[in-house]
């Protein structure tokens, strides 16, 4: 009998519509473990090897399926929790609702703004019995008639030479007049003296370039111009340049005998312009230490030092330069200008 029954329940586990699955993990989480069941009427047998647990399918979107198992019951052992606990052997038991419960799809809140309520509030004109408005322009109009008319006033004319928006009291100082030179006169030694004039006023103008150039054109219309010559050189000088102002004067030393004894001193000359005369007596000073024995140099000092009034120490150098140079009139004429005593 007990062989008969096994026999028939063999069968009917045999010849019972059941199946067979081996669960794997799946890319959604769900546990791994071997399952089986058999059914027949009114009788259900399935086991499950493995743990059992809440299986949680994570999908883009923010939504979280959540599967529940169904309730289990293993007679004569203690009942398991749905979603927790594990399950060490096979599971048992009747199932009211055999098989796998829909996942609850729970989606994120979704927040419903209503659209605003625009209420308008204005003037119903007729309701109002009021004229249609009318948009005003941004200026008012106005009359044509009542236009003004606004004229600027002229103001009087400034008068002659005074500036504008200036007390009558102020006056405009006049541009100098344009210097306008004369015809050159007919008689060469004329205009040689009226050059030569010309020559001196640029000269206390310290326009030393303008000076030398007006004496040397009086110089070509009147060679024994002596005092143009001297000029000449003495602008020279006061340019600094030493080599022409010493060949100029020296020149003019040896050509006009009278060359020593001119009354007019280098003070008198250089009196616009004193400093003038300091400085480049300091610089004739400094050229001649680095070169003692220079003949031009030492020809240049001693002849504005006897033109300053220092003669004895132009004497002295000059006796001392005599025996270097080989032309040595000029010299010499300064020698016999000077009073027996000293000389």
């Amino acid at each position: 009998m007990r062989n008969g029954l096994l026999s028939l329940l063999m069968l009917g586990i045999v010849t019972a519509p059941g199946f067979g699955q081996i669960i794997t993990q799946s890319t959604f989480g769900v546990q791994s473990g071997i399952g089986f069941s058999v059914q027949r009427r009114n009788f259900s047998l399935s086991g499950y090897l493995g743990r059992r647990n809440q299986t949680t399918i994570t999908v883009a979107g923010g939504y979280t399926p959540v599967y529940y198992p169904p309730p289990a019951f293993v007679p004569g052992l203690l009942p398991v929790v749905p979603g927790y606990g594990p399950v060490l052997g096979p599971v048992g038991g009747f199932y009211p609702n055999p098989g796998w419960i829909a996942p609850v799809i729970v989606p994120p809140p979704v927040v419903v703004v209503p659209p605003p309520v625009i209420v308008f509030a204005g003037h119903n004109d007729r309701a109002e019995r009021f004229e249609p408005r009318i948009d005003d322009p941004v200026v008012p109009k106005v009359d044509p008639a009542k236009f003004d008319v606004i004229m600027p006033r002229k103001k009087p004319a400034n008068p002659p030479g005074a500036l504008a928006g200036m007390e009558p009291g102020f006056q405009k100082r006049p541009a100098p007049a344009l210097a306008i030179e004369p015809a050159p006169n007919a008689n060469p030694r004329l205009e040689a003296e009226r050059q030569l004039q010309l020559a001196r006023a640029a000269f206390q103008e310290q326009m030393y370039g303008r000076a030398a150039e007006r004496a040397n054109r009086a110089l070509q219309l009147d060679p024994e111009l002596a005092e143009a010559q001297f000029l000449v050189g003495q602008a020279q000088f006061a340019l600094g340049d030493f080599t022409e102002a010493t060949r100029t004067l020296a020149d003019g030393a040896t050509r006009f005998a009278n060359w020593p004894n001119r009354a007019e001193s280098l003070a008198k000359l250089f009196q616009a312009a004193p400093d003038r005369l300091e400085v480049r007596m300091r610089d004739l000073r400094t050229d001649l230490e680095r070169d003692l024995a220079n003949p031009a140099l030492n020809f240049l000092l001693a002849h504005q030092q006897w033109f300053q009034g220092d003669r004895e120490a132009a004497t002295a150098r000059f006796r001392r330069l005599m025996p270097l140079v080989d032309d040595s009139t000029g010299i010499q004429r300064f020698l016999e200008a000077m009073p027996p005593v000293i000389r």
